[in-house]
């Protein structure tokens, strides 16, 4: 049975960032500041791949991100190493569509095979929930380096 007050968080968590994203332009999504190691939107397609990993890997479940953009948004990856940029259009809409098919794919119960994921050692998600709970630290991880970005390209 879904756990409304997780889903409540989830969706505080995205609405705080897309209420965000609404101030940026296109133009500024894709500049790497001086400063910083990757653009906007860079943590947007890493956000919706990370977050189908912690959700529908745990699961053996199909990830609801395109294969391809493993290289392109691991941890560790940059802009600066892609041989062709993905399109904008496109990661803004796997961004939103990953976020509201999770939470569809929550309210089912397709996560209800959960096995438990190991992020480092000591710390395991043992449900789902946890992994979603996880999901909403690691967007405010990188809704604060949206931030930072937005700043450094205010400071120009």
């Amino acid at each position: 049975m879904a756990d409304q007050n997780i889903l409540n968080t989830v969706e505080l968590s995205r609405g705080y960032l897309l209420q965000i994203l609404s101030k940026v332009s296109d133009e500024q999504m894709l500049i790497v500041p001086e400063g910083a190691n990757n653009n906007i939107l860079w943590n947007l397609g890493h956000l919706a791949m990370s977050h189908a990993g912690l959700t529908y890997g745990p699961c053996e479940l199909a990830s609801p991100v395109p294969e391809r953009y493993g290289p392109l948004f691991k941890g560790g990856s940059s802009p600066s190493t892609w041989d062709e940029a993905p399109s904008l259009d496109e990661v803004k809409e796997c961004f939103k569509a990953t976020h509201t098919k999770m939470i569809e794919d929550y309210k089912a119960g397709v996560f209800d095979g959960f096995k438990p994921k190991d992020l480092m050692p000591g710390i395991t998600l043992a449900n789902v929930e946890q992994a979603l709970g996880f999901n909403c630290i690691h967007e405010g991880v990188h809704i604060g380096t949206i931030i930072s970005i937005i700043n450094l390209l205010d400071a120009k």
